[in-house]
């Protein structure tokens, strides 16, 4: 959507990917509460030691105007230039929460990931993967 020049589009998957996230996160690692509040789920996820300070911090800036974004608010930005470059923003913190969630390293041509769990098995150490770059 960042590509295609759908700023606002951008902006709301990219929250609301990263709440689905906070969500998936908290149910694998058995955290409850917040379920309304992303901000607090990753908060939660930060205190019991699942994620670092960069994927919370960049969460809780991802998530800072996603109410104006999802409920369509009357104060939502419109300017073009200014959704480009938060929408570009967006897609950073994502990777860089992405880049904590699910840290990998590459040996003798395999990944290998930092947290198995957080991955999908596909049976006989495998798993599905799909790699991308910052913008």
């Amino acid at each position: 959507m960042f590509v295609a020049g759908h700023f606002y589009g951008a902006i709301s998957i990219a929250q609301a990917y990263a709440e689905a996230l906070s969500s998936f996160l908290c149910e694998k690692y058995h955290i409850r509460g917040n379920r309304n509040d992303p901000q607090k789920r990753w908060q939660k996820l930060f205190d019991g030691k699942i994620v670092g300070t960069g994927a919370r911090d960049a969460a809780i800036a991802l998530m800072s105007d996603r109410n104006d974004f999802h409920h369509l608010n009357k104060d939502v930005e419109r300017d073009f230039r200014k959704m480009e470059a938060r929408a570009g923003e967006c897609v950073n913190l994502l990777y860089t929460i992405e880049s904590e969630v699910f840290a990998h390293s590459f040996e003798a041509g395999k990944i290998r990931p930092k947290h198995p769990e957080r991955w999908p098995d596909e049976g006989d150490g495998l798993t599905s993967v799909n790699l991308r770059q910052k913008w």
